[in-house]
């Protein structure tokens, strides 16, 4: 009996290098975590949240990016990105997105939308814009904002390739959440306990929810032993992009059908240099929606924030303002 475990003992020895190195040779790797540093004064300048994974937490920051960028931005006690420029509340356009439309990486008189307020003083453009967030989040907000009694005469989507994988809440997405931003800032951890982040699927209508405890870990090894990585890898059933194209296409179908449901005009933005899926055109076309083409180019050190980050800076915030100017104004009628 000790024989045999100590042979078992030794082939389970010899296994695993030969499982390192016959890994190694067909070209994985240790897995390597895109790791940032951002850190905020005062701090929580994000909050968790139960119904959209994160929120902004109202008052004054000063964030810091990868120890280089710092910006300025005010959250209102609404929690949204407070705009420097006034407009009447009266006529008021709602603005949805992620990190873009927030304006990570820019004081708040440099974000697109307060350029826009400072165009045209008898709107009142509200950003809703928060880092992380997909299409999924939007709608989320849309509805809140509208259960509260808010109802804008337009409703801008600000559309970016990230948000396909945030809708349907991929591994990879996973994994830059839990472990990429749990290591952005000592205190991620213990402020994340109540977060739950909303994702969908192609077989259910409703939204399902990740609570963030359970959302995502790496077996231990990965980050030291390519076998581990690849098995991992392998064994993790990652949703193809077909799939997350299908999930993005029923969102935009159903942001804009609620806005039609509520009078609102919705708007889509779309912010990267690709052009709209096929099945995202044909939604478009159908509903006879606005769309607005941006072609931002997040490679131009001269629009962005490189080699630091690749987030718009001032001049990119301002190239964006002018491309929706442009667009907006037909859509206003003026």
């Amino acid at each position: 009996m000790k024989k045999r475990l100590r042979n078992s003992i030794i082939i389970l020895l010899l296994a695993f290098p030969c499982a390192e190195i016959a890994a190694r040779i067909v070209g994985w790797a240790p897995l390597v975590n895109e790791d940032f540093s951002v850190s905020a004064t005062p701090n929580h300048w994000l909050i968790s949240d139960s119904i959209c994974g994160l929120k902004l937490n109202p008052g004054k920051y000063e964030i810091t990016l990868e120890n280089a960028i710092s910006f300025k931005a005010t959250h209102s006690e609404r929690g949204v990105r407070k705009n420097v420029a006034i407009g009447e509340k009266r006529r008021e356009v709602h603005v949805f997105g992620c990190s873009f439309t927030y304006g990570y990486g820019v004081n708040d008189a440099e974000v697109f939308t307060n350029l826009l307020q400072e165009k045209h003083g008898e709107l009142s453009f509200i950003n809703f814009g928060v880092p992380g967030y997909g299409t999924v989040q939007s709608i989320l907000q849309l509805k809140d904002a509208i259960g509260d009694g808010s109802f804008p005469t337009h409703a801008v989507l600000v559309y970016s390739e990230v948000h396909p994988e945030r809708n349907a809440l991929t591994n990879s997405y996973r994994r830059a959440l839990k472990i990429g931003y749990s290591r952005s800032n000592s205190e991620v951890e213990s402020s994340m306990e109540n977060a739950r982040f909303p994702f969908k699927t192609v077989s259910s209508s409703e939204i399902q929810y990740a609570d963030w405890a359970a959302i995502y870990s790496n077996w231990n090894g990965r980050e030291t032993f390519a076998f581990i990585h690849a098995l991992q890898s392998v064994l993790e059933k990652e949703i193809d992009k077909e799939e997350m194209t299908t999930i993005t296409a029923d969102l935009f179908a159903e942001f804009i059908e609620f806005c039609i449901s509520n009078r609102i005009v919705p708007v889509l933005v779309n912010l990267d240099e690709a052009e709209f899926h096929t099945r995202y055109k044909t939604i478009l076309e159908r509903s006879r929606v606005k769309v607005i083409d941006i072609g931002f180019d997040f490679t131009d050190k001269d629009l962005t924030n490189l080699p630091y980050d690749s987030h718009p800076n001032a001049a990119g915030h301002a190239m964006i303002a002018s491309k929706i100017e442009k667009g907006i104004r037909m859509l206003l009628n003026e």
